[in-house]
């Protein structure tokens, strides 16, 4: 990956180190007698208490991508909404607008240069019989039903309609713009390598540009989106072959080109005339469902706990957001069964417990890494617990549970972002 070594060593990239789903800290020693996520090691449940933010329930319906989203805003916008996934359905952009209660649903598109927004066929203008269908549809939109449902349906249907329109015309007058600057942000975000992630992340580098609060012709303020790559269930796979673009050397090859090449695109669009200070506005991050096992189980590596995460984006010693090239957290050591002498610290970056397979027990939890991400969003201190319930936990352990000491630092949030 010397894509993403390089983005480390210019401080574009850090690294959290042993971060997984959690519910209050805990040690090896008395492992049951602390509370624990469900389900350890299941696929589908470590995805949903990754995109939940909390380690108590992998049923919650909603994510803490939407239910950020959903704080910030207050109520559902007009325009574009807050939560965009260019992967198909997902928890993680699920919430609810507060106070409102409303719901927040992800807007879906896909990675299609030209229509990305799903729109209706065989309803275009510049065809006779498509423009008479629209004239219909658009008639019994705008009518006037005595019934209110009614009335709220027609209204997001033509809502909708409008803005699959503005939206793939805005994608496509890009390439068109007479902007200082567009040209070179157009072939940078062409660029990017034409796989799932590289394809995925075209699309919200195109969307940043068109919805750039201020510049952008679909104005929105406080976007979260959502990309999603996987194949890594490798098992003998894992090395199959001394070709370097195969197995899990030729799957992290793809996620380092794909983010170094998203990260120039963002530097290109901040050259654009009216974007300066965009470079500073986008911050991307990695989740996954589980890290694996040090050793084989004999046809591969297999579930584990605690896992390694990164963070790109500008650096604060140019003013931007991200503390680049550290490690965040405690890096364990790798060694299988790892347990303190005597269930104690022994030296402060010694930390990290595992079991005999190298299931090593976080020493940082989601709800940190995630609050990071929501303070930074503009989220308060004081709302942080109403998104992450557990927080807490993680600052003054409940009872008189010792493993404070466990905790990466113990504190709401973690260091590798800038609030102000």
């Amino acid at each position: 990956m010397p894509g993403l070594q390089g983005l480390f060593n210019d401080r574009r990239l850090s690294f959290v180190a042993n971060v997984g789903p959690l519910v209050e800290p805990l040690r090896k020693s008395n492992f049951t007698a602390y509370s624990r996520p469900p389900q350890l090691y299941s696929h589908n449940d470590q995805t949903s208490l990754w995109q939940i933010g909390t380690g108590n329930s992998s049923t919650n319906p909603n994510g803490w991508g939407g239910m950020l989203a959903g704080r910030l805003l207050g109520s559902p916008p007009q325009g574009l909404p807050p939560c965009i996934s260019i992967a198909g359905q997902t928890r993680f952009l699920v919430g609810q607008y507060f106070p409102t209660s409303a719901a927040v649903f992800p807007y879906r598109l896909s990675t299609n240069p030209a229509n990305p927004a799903t729109s209706l066929t065989n309803y275009a203008d510049t065809d006779p019989a498509g423009a008479k269908r629209r004239e219909i549809l658009q008639s019994l939109v705008d009518f006037n039903y005595p019934q209110p449902m009614s009335r709220e349906y027609g209204d997001i249907l033509d809502r909708s309609m409008n803005l699959s329109i503005n939206l793939n015309q805005q994608i496509t007058n890009l390439g068109t713009s007479t902007l200082t600057g567009m040209a070179a942000f157009i072939t940078a975000v062409n660029a990017i390598p034409n796989t799932g992630l590289g394809n995925q992340l075209r699309q919200v580098a195109r969307m940043i540009a068109i919805s750039r609060f201020g510049v952008g012709a679909i104005p929105a303020n406080r976007q979260v989106f959502f990309v999603r790559t996987g194949g890594y269930h490798t098992h003998d796979g894992q090395i199959p072959n001394l070709n370097l673009t195969a197995g899990h050397q030729g799957l992290i090859q793809q996620v380092s080109a794909a983010m170094v090449a998203f990260d120039n695109a963002i530097q290109q669009l901040n050259n654009v005339q009216g974007y300066a200070g965009v470079v500073n506005e986008v911050v991307s991050f990695t989740m996954s469902e589980f890290a694996r096992t040090i050793n084989s189980n004999g046809n591969g590596t297999d579930h584990a706990w605690g896992s390694i995460q990164m963070v790109m984006g500008a650096p604060s010693t140019t003013g931007g957001p991200l503390a680049g090239g550290q490690m965040f957290g405690r890096y364990p050591w790798q060694v299988l069964g790892r347990t303190f002498p005597g269930g104690a610290m022994s030296t402060p970056d010694a930390e990290g417990e595992c079991f005999n397979r190298g299931e090593f027990l976080p020493t940082t939890a989601v709800d940190q890494m995630a609050a990071t991400f929501a303070r930074w969003m503009g989220v308060s201190a004081t709302d942080i617990p109403a998104l992450f319930p557990n927080i807490d936990n993680f600052v003054t352990p409940p009872g008189t549970n010792p493993n404070a000491l466990v905790m990466a630092q113990n504190t709401r949030t973690l260091p590798f972002l800038n609030f102000t």
